[in-house]
């Protein structure tokens, strides 16, 4: 179940009504909930058929079937197209630091967005 996002609104109620300090709001970013092409076949232990020059590409579509595009990556696995696209699915939104991408954005957000002050390390 998506969490909602807490307005400015909500964070100066938090704060007066029930004295709860906020430190940062972080909205939500698709590159950070995404996940590579190079982590796609770990979950149904699939084979990458092609694709390989888009290994740390993000994942923005899955399509069924047979895909004749040469830069489309093509995932063999074992299970039958829904059960592969179940399992797939289990992996977006559990987000994974392993791509140089991700860890700047994450970065540049709490750059942005964390009250580094507030914590004592401003």
């Amino acid at each position: 179940m998506p969490r909602p996002e807490v307005s400015s609104t909500s964070q100066k109620w938090f704060r007066e009504r029930l004295g709860v300090s906020i430190f940062a709001s972080l909205p939500k970013e698709k590159l950070l909930l995404s996940v590579s092409v190079r982590e796609l076949p770990e979950g149904p232990g699939g084979e990458m058929l092609s694709g390989h020059d888009a290994l740390d590409d993000p994942v923005e579509t899955l399509i069924v079937g047979l895909a004749e595009e040469r830069r489309v990556p093509i995932i063999l696995t074992r299970y039958d197209a829904l059960k592969s696209i179940r399992i797939i699915e289990n992996f977006f939104g559990k987000t994974r630091f392993q791509q140089q991408k991700k860890v700047e954005q994450f970065v540049g957000l709490l750059d942005r967005r964390l009250n580094f002050d507030a914590l004592g390390i401003g």
